[in-house]
């Protein structure tokens, strides 16, 4: 799973892997934009799949969506107004 230093402890690593847990795409929404939630759902779909009949964490296409949530909430966070 793409971890490096920067990414213990982080909020948003933590939700996607919660939801993957729990089968509950609803925990990763709030950290992705509006317009890329369908992708996400079709990403999480097909993910959780995967991992199911792989039953592991450590496949291919799990790893891409932990690297698409990264690169989702990257241009999220880019996108919000800075606060003063």
């Amino acid at each position: 799973m793409l971890m490096n230093s920067n990414s213990c402890n982080d909020p948003v690593l933590d939700a996607a892997k919660m939801a993957l847990k729990t089968g509950n795409v609803n925990i990763i929404l709030p950290w992705i934009p509006k317009s890329a939630e369908n992708k996400m759902k079709n990403l999480f779909e097909k993910t959780l799949c995967e991992q199911r009949i792989g039953n592991d964490m450590n496949n291919v296409g799990v790893k891409w969506y932990f690297r698409t949530v990264r690169q989702l909430n990257y241009s999220f966070d880019r996108a919000l107004p800075k606060r003063k």
